[in-house]
């Protein structure tokens, strides 16, 4: 054993240490539950010197990826994991502030990980074997027994925030997302979002993993026409997670799909309308629907939906897993009755320690073991959650709160719509006026068409006055709208 002590992630592949079932598929073959121990031993003996030390981690979705994630845990690393296109100024500036010794990553990004004037990276390489030694650090080791990962969000561009996560926490989410998305062991669970992420990581890899199913990594090129359902029909896939913008692209066309070993889809990362849910019920043959919500900092999961149209909660996003508290609370903390909106706060042994080198923002968003999590909602008197919006987009204009959300999502419900973002735009003197920036599939539509739709759906003061058409609107990685600056671009 190379530690003194063993960490509850490293667990997981110990306990199936004796199993001969394929744990990983990859388009280069498969491997194991067994082999998968063997591999992790042999890579952490091979960076035993980097024990309790902070590692990156910066590879493409891959088995690779998983066998280095848990060779770390082994050696009680503090893991970051980090998103394989990322610039070479954006990794190296991760390099140094979370005070990285080692970086593990595979022949394609090795460019980006070389000596840049005066930066110095250590990298080891899973392709190759090769381990790179340029300075050892001494100064930072894992000072703290509960810190074991460092999750770069997704959520800005300019100023991503680093949330540190014990393996009990992480633990914690597993077990009830398991639990409420009732995985199983004979799961084919495709994995298609980056690893690099919360939301793939620990409510995907790490829950399949632990139950003992098979994960068939593919890439994202599969969401082009007919990749996806030729691939579901190939492996055999049970369940895959998708985010909205991705699936709507299938469920909007009317297209009905045969997929006989599918049972469920995940749906989450973003907003999804009740319309959006049904149809995805309707073109996958009545396949099981799971709406999921939650956010880096709590795990990432808060709560699950077993979607059913017919269920008088068909809108919400669920009830919390079995160890999740919410509650709702105005601008002065104090908690409101079910149907009146607020912020959802949530208390939970999965959320994180805090930030990493940013302690105010830590206190302003965990106060009294609760985490604020910044989203406008309800609660119905069944205890399911109502997501609304954004605490920081909302707009007021002439004293009526608007929240960009519903719009948007009465938008995508018109035809050939892609995506949807509205804003306000300052006018000076005069009342902010509702913009809506859309990107469309092909088919032409114009700006009447919208502000028309509008009309015959929405109140008065949520209509857009200005419409913008454009090819493209920015998100991050994991779907969700950039609303810093322009929300898209011709």
């Amino acid at each position: 054993m190379l530690c003194k002590e063993i960490n509850l992630i490293y667990k997981i592949v110990e306990k199936h240490k004796q199993n001969e079932k394929v744990a990983i598929e990859t388009e280069e073959g498969y491997i194991t539950y067994s082999q998968l121990y063997r591999e992790v031993y042999v890579l952490a003996s091979k960076l035993y010197m980097f024990q309790r030390k902070r590692v990156i981690i910066l590879m493409q979705n891959s088995s690779e990826f998983i066998i280095a994630y848990f060779a770390l845990h082994k050696l009680n690393c503090v893991i970051i994991p980090l998103y394989a296109a990322l610039s070479i100024e954006e990794i190296e500036k991760c390099y140094e502030f979370c005070d990285a010794d080692l970086i593990i990553t595979e022949s394609m990004n090795l460019k980006q990980v070389h000596v840049k004037r005066n930066s110095i990276i250590n990298f080891y390489c899973m392709n190759s074997r090769e381990l790179c030694l340029n300075v050892f650090k001494t100064k930072y080791s894992c000072e703290s027994d509960s810190l074991v990962e460092i999750m770069r969000t997704s959520g800005s561009l300019t100023s991503p925030k680093y949330v540190q996560f014990s393996d009990d926490a992480i633990i914690n989410n597993i077990l009830g997302n398991i639990e409420a998305l009732e995985i199983t062991e004979d799961e084919r669970a495709l994995v298609v979002l980056p690893m690099a992420f919360s939301y793939c990581l620990h409510a995907q890899v790490l829950s399949y993993l632990y139950s003992g199913a098979t994960i068939i990594i593919k890439p994202n090129k599969v969401f082009t026409p007919n990749g996806l359902m030729r691939l579901l029909n190939e492996k055999a896939i049970t369940s895959f997670a998708v985010v909205p913008e991705y699936i709507s692209q299938y469920v909007k066309s009317g297209n009905r799909y045969f997929i006989p070993t599918l049972r469920k889809i995940f749906l989450g990362a973003d907003f999804s309308s009740i319309d959006l849910r049904s149809q995805i019920q309707y073109c996958f043959g009545n396949v099981q629907v799971y709406v999921t919500y939650g956010m880096t900092e709590a795990g990432p999961r808060i709560s699950t939906l077993k979607y059913n149209k017919n269920h008088v909660a068909a809108g919400s996003v669920g009830k919390p897993l079995k160890n999740v508290q919410c509650k709702i609370i105005d601008d002065n903390d104090i908690e409101l009755q079910p149907y009146k909106k607020g912020e959802i706060i949530i208390k939970t042994p999965s959320i994180m320690i805090g930030y990493y080198k940013n302690e105010i923002l830590t206190r302003q968003v965990i106060q009294n073991s609760w985490l604020h999590t910044g989203d406008y909602g309800y609660v119905d008197i069944d205890g399911n959650i109502y997501f609304v919006g954004r605490k920081k987009n909302i707009i007021k204009i002439n004293g009526i709160l608007i929240y960009p959300e519903q719009v948007e999502e009465c938008i995508m419900q018109y035809p050939n719509v892609k995506r949807a973002c509205v804003t306000a735009e300052k006018s000076g003197k005069i009342p902010d006026v509702l913009v809506a920036t859309i990107a469309i599939w092909g088919k032409e539509i114009t700006e009447q068409d919208i502000i028309k739709y509008c009309k015959e759906k929405l109140p008065k003061e949520m209509i857009p006055q200005k419409v913008f058409i454009v090819n493209k609107i920015e998100t991050t990685v994991t779907g969700k709208i950039l609303r810093d600056g322009a929300c898209g671009s011709i």
